[in-house]
């Protein structure tokens, strides 16, 4: 199951709700609604892997059985949401910062002519950036063709944000939220436009 950020389509002004694209691809199971939590939490505390909530949710998933469609069927109805009824939304809609790592690689490197680096080169884009995997990709207009990467997005958890922390702690505290989409574009004289990355599902 991958865990995805949802709004009804029937209802414009409603808060952003957290659940998983069940395996069929075509349901959601809403996360609230599995767990009773009701909707006086903020987003942002479900996000927490060692909150009231999202464990919660994750191992009721878990104990769904084999067929997790019908499972979640038989045991909480009214938190199986067809995908077609609701509009996705970025997996993490507004991080609190977006903290990227460049030329992390050999080939990347090689490519962009440059050497390999003696330390992380890390820079940062806005949290505005962030989009969810419909939105269109608006080309800038002194450019001719759009770039993109699918570069791996890691959420940092509460413990490594704004603290000093042993290595160890630090790998313990990444979550692995799956591939990122950055999109910019390419002009003459610059190697990529300031449309900023579009990290998605």
């Amino acid at each position: 199951m991958r865990i995805v950020c949802f709004v009804p389509k029937t209802s414009g002004d409603a808060a952003p709700r957290l659940g998983a694209l069940l395996p069929d691809e075509g349901h959601v199971l809403d996360f609230a609604a599995a767990i009773k939590a009701g909707d006086a939490a903020p987003l942002g505390a479900w996000y927490d892997l060692d909150g009231p909530y999202l464990p919660r949710a994750l191992a009721f998933a878990g104990n769904l059985g084999g067929d997790v469609l019908d499972g979640a069927r038989r045991a909480t109805p009214a938190a199986v949401v067809p995908l077609a009824d609701i509009r996705l939304l970025a997996p993490v809609p507004r991080p609190g910062k977006l903290i990227c790592i460049g030329l992390n690689y050999k080939d990347h490197a090689a490519e962009s002519k440059m050497p390999l680096p003696s330390s992380p080169v890390t820079f940062s884009k806005y949290t505005t950036a962030v989009t969810h995997p419909a939105s269109p990709v608006y080309l800038p207009a002194v450019s001719q063709q759009v770039d993109y990467e699918a570069p791996d997005a890691q959420r940092a958890g509460p413990a490594v944000c704004g603290q000093a922390v042993a290595a160890g702690e630090v790998l313990r505290q990444l979550r692995p939220d799956g591939a990122g989409h950055r999109h910019g574009g390419r002009h003459p004289g610059s190697a990529r436009a300031a449309h900023p990355p579009a990290p998605q599902r």
